[in-house]
């Protein structure tokens, strides 16, 4: 694996289960553990495991948040993808549970700092 080709995503989950008198939208979930917030979103591990990539993770933004590390072993692999991510946006390809947002990604540089933040609106 090489570095060059790694990046962070975030994950939140919003609550299915709240009075909507009470608020203008669904509360986030404080997850309550690493495969607790696994669980919870339910990753779509055939589009995920496009490029062969190894992923961590780690709870992050006060346990409201799932950080899941992707590096790959080429430009190559991690091109395929974003191209698998891409069409899945474009057709509808269900990524994860309903109610999660992928809210930040971070691009690191060969060092591992961090070379450019696409922080993502909240979507349906």
């Amino acid at each position: 694996m090489a570095v060059e080709f790694k990046h962070h995503r975030y994950f939140q989950k919003r609550s299915d289960n709240y009075d909507e008198s009470e608020h203008e939208s669904p509360p986030l979930l404080t997850f309550t553990s690493v495969d607790n917030a696994k669980t919870l979103i339910n990753f779509n591990d055939t589009l995920f495991d496009t490029g062969n990539a190894t992923r961590t993770y780690a709870l992050a933004d006060n346990n409201q948040g799932l950080k899941m590390t992707m590096e790959f072993a080429s430009q190559s692999d991690q091109a395929s993808f974003e191209t698998a991510a891409s069409n899945a946006w474009a057709d509808s390809t269900r990524m994860y549970a309903d109610l999660v947002w992928c809210y930040k990604h971070e691009w690191l540089n060969q060092d591992g700092s961090v070379s450019a933040t696409t922080n993502l609106p909240l979507t349906d």
